[in-house]
This record gives C-alpha cells, structure tokens and sequence, in this order.
C-alpha cells in the first residue's frame, strides 16, 4: 500500500492535496514503476475530476472516499452520457481511473465500482490502431 495515505495530522489531506506528489502521483508512480507515463497522466487527470466531485460532497480526506459516493459520481456521468454531454467511452474512463487510483492508494480492491454497469456499454470498440501507431508496432519485422 502506498503510505502516502496515511496523512499525518497536520498535512492537509484535502481532495487538491490527493493530486500531488505524496498523493496519487506515488501511488501510481509504485504501481507502474519507471514507464507508462501516459497511462500515468490521464489516471491523474481523471483522478483530479473526481477530486473536484468529492470536494463538492464535503470529502476532505482520501480515506472518507466510499463505494456510495463512486457509485454516486458514476450516476453523475451517466446522467451527462444520457444528455450526450459525454461519452460512455470517456465516462467509463473516468471510473476506470477512480478504481485504480484508489486501488494504488489504499493497497486494495475494496472500493471499487463496474464502470459499464454505472454509465453504460460502449458501443463501438476501435478496430484499428490510432494513425502513427502502426508504425511502431508492426507484425512483420524488417
């Protein structure tokens, strides 16, 4: 488990404070070790989103984070998923984050949420590899 959980007294263990280089970026920089640096990125960006949802919810401190209230951020993305506002593709992502984030936080699966069960099934899966991409990773060496 990362330590960096357990926040002494006098630090400040608010949601802004998760994001930072004792918080989740630790945690994650222990769980992929030197690499995925994208990978990396975008869970803390995704991360930083549920960090601004749970201020609004008076969490101040990682350790108040519960299944309801994922589950309760993940009926706040499917309602935008159901206006069109967002992508149950980018909304399971964002889910995706949170479970792993908390995961590599807490050293542990016990808050955890099915994103496709809260927002929705994707409905198209890529085919192809992104432009550029191909280049790099080709079946048949030269």
């Amino acid at each position: 488990m990362y330590s960096g959980l357990n926040c002494p007294a006098a630090t400040d263990c608010s949601p802004r404070s998760w994001v930072n280089d004792q918080g989740v970026t630790g945690a994650l920089a222990d769980r992929y070790g030197d690499g995925h640096y994208g990978t990396q990125a975008a869970h803390g960006e995704h991360w930083r989103q549920f960090c601004d949802y749970a201020r609004d919810q008076g969490v101040r401190d990682v350790r108040q984070v519960t299944e309801e209230l994922v589950t309760v951020y993940g009926q706040v993305l499917q309602e935008q998923v159901a206006v069109k506002v967002m992508a149950v593709s980018y909304a399971q992502n964002l889910l995706s984050s949170v479970n792993v984030v908390l995961e590599a936080m807490r050293g542990d699966s016990q808050v955890r949420v099915s994103p496709s069960e809260l927002v929705g099934e994707r409905n198209s899966v890529r085919q192809e590899a992104p432009a550029g991409i191909g280049c790099a990773f080709s079946a048949h060496p030269a």
